[in-house]
């Protein structure tokens, strides 16, 4: 049987998480089911109009409502800041959250979420949602949700996802 690569795996629409809106008082997404989710990314977004810091952080919960929210666990983290590193994202330490701190640029937070190690899904845990912190209601914030899916393991990170 011949299997064209380009159906062996496919990337969903991504799915927006938090819409682009200032961000004074700090805000929360609903919680999205990774139930049937191997791999996907958090692509987090802040344009910057004053210059306070804002911390992104990844909650699970047990369902789509929330129930018994906690912080997610550790995942691997990616920076793109438009000023120091143009189009280029820089590996930063794992870990469910990530502050920027002050800037007058936009910047980009990735979130490599893998569910198996992501989740706690021993537990049940199979849903997740994005925290912003408060900070400048002159600072506007964003957050997406993009699903890879692979029928047979493809890594459907580029090569910049994927370095150590």
């Amino acid at each position: 049987m011949t299997i064209e690569p380009l159906n062996n795996f496919f990337e969903m629409p991504p799915e927006l998480l938090l819409v682009p809106a200032p961000d004074g008082e700090g805000r929360t997404s609903a919680y999205r089911s990774l139930k049937h989710i191997l791999k996907g990314c958090v692509i987090c977004r802040v344009t910057r109009a004053e210059e306070a810091p804002i911390t992104f952080t990844l909650l699970q919960g047990r369902d789509v409502f929330g129930a018994n929210a906690k912080l997610a666990n550790p995942m691997r983290i990616w920076l793109r800041d438009e000023f120091e590193n143009g189009d280029a994202f820089v590996p930063k330490a794992p870990g469910a959250s990530f502050t920027i701190e002050r800037s007058s640029t936009g910047k980009t937070v990735v979130f490599e979420v893998i569910s198996a190690s992501a989740l706690d899904l021993q537990n049940e845990f199979t849903a997740l949602a994005v925290q912003t912190s408060p900070s400048s209601a002159a600072n506007v914030t964003s957050a997406g949700f993009h699903i890879f899916r692979s029928a047979l393991g493809h890594n459907l990170f580029s090569n910049s996802f994927t370095a150590a």
